[in-house]
């Protein structure tokens, strides 16, 4: 064995041993916060009186998180997430103002599991003004949009009707729409050549956190990629073929939809919830120039082939088309009604 041979083989031990180190330092402290999060709410229970601290805890943290800003509703996100840009898109299009606060891979695991006393490990999450209410998923957050139109204008355009709330809610559940479009992307990146997809990744993870996250990100990602490969399975070849099945069946829908010449998906007369969240959970899928910012950009970046193979075969169809027209005409207007 050539002596370049061993020093690779060698390089990529140790990356496996500092990927299991990171890995089991992530569950333990996951594990440790879980089992606070379960005293906390315990103590609020057996102990009624310290239901006033328990609030003045939260508001604290709801404080620190917010920059101390708590004059308007609170967005957890991560920057590059589809689901926290349908979140993003629907509040910018309503004109209700939020304060935005970005948290990276494994970081988010933490906050999410205290905003939500350990029912949600995901974002976004909003928390709203001036309640204090937390808003686990995107799903509920749309919602909550909803209600605050139909209070304050008597229509509800976010979810118009039945079929437009049910058609958001099976694109962002649990294993639904939005998760297999994330999942076929990280099989792209996994399975690229040698590590680059996967430093293409941490790169994205990066983008429009915090400094001190953007410094200890590197050191967690070994853990982080075991992570994904052990609970998505992203280098599993039948996993990925099951997902792409799943996006498939969505995107010929709206292609049949669209297939009318309507200009929304549901034939409604301006945007809906529906549309937002379809275009936004598409994003990864297609890389409309808007979200540059966001996952990676088509014309600037180097892509492994077959991903960019899948986002110019993706654009060329009526539901492609309907993504990048969206996104170009209508992610930043702003209408009340």
């Amino acid at each position: 064995m050539a002596m370049a041979d061993v020093r690779s083989w060698l390089q990529s031990l140790m990356r496996e041993a500092f990927g299991i180190l990171a890995f089991v330092y992530i569950w333990i402290a996951l594990m440790v916060w879980q089992l606070y999060i379960i005293v906390y709410t315990k103590l609020s229970t057996w102990f009624p009186r310290t239901s006033a601290l328990i609030s003045s805890s939260v508001r604290w943290a709801h404080s620190l998180i917010s920059g101390g800003n708590t004059k308007t509703h609170v967005l957890i996100t991560m920057p590059f997430s589809p689901f926290c840009e349908t979140v993003r898109w629907a509040f910018d299009m309503a004109g209700e103002p939020y304060d935005e606060r970005s948290v990276g891979p494994i970081f988010h695991y933490f906050v999410s599991l205290f905003q939500t006393l350990g029912s949600n490990r995901a974002v976004p999450i909003m928390i709203t003004h001036p309640d204090h209410r937390v808003l686990p998923t995107s799903h509920a957050c749309l919602r909550f949009l909803g209600d605050l139109n139909n209070e304050r204008f008597g229509e509800d355009w976010v979810f118009p009707s039945r079929d437009a709330e049910e058609f958001e809610m099976n694109l962002s559940a649990d294993d639904s729409y939005g998760q297999a479009v994330m999942r076929c992307v990280y099989h792209y990146f996994f399975t690229a050549k040698e590590d680059d997809g996967k430093k293409q990744l941490l790169q994205v993870c990066k983008k429009g956190i915090s400094k001190w996250q953007s410094v200890l990100l590197p050191f967690l990602w070994p853990g982080y990629e075991l992570i994904i490969k052990l609970s998505l399975k992203v280098d599993d070849q039948v996993t990925f073929k099951a997902n792409i099945e799943q996006v498939d069946k969505t995107w010929d829908k709206v292609n049949q939809l669209l297939s009318d010449g309507r200009k929304y998906i549901l034939g409604t007369r301006q945007a809906s919830g529906a549309d937002i969240a379809f275009a936004a959970l598409s994003y990864p899928l297609i890389l409309p120039t808007e979200m540059d910012g966001g996952l990676f950009s088509f014309s600037k970046d180097p892509l492994p082939p077959r991903y960019r193979k899948e986002v110019e075969r993706r654009r060329k169809s009526a539901a492609g088309r309907f993504v990048l027209r969206l996104f170009k005409e209508e992610r930043h207007i702003t209408f009340q009604t």
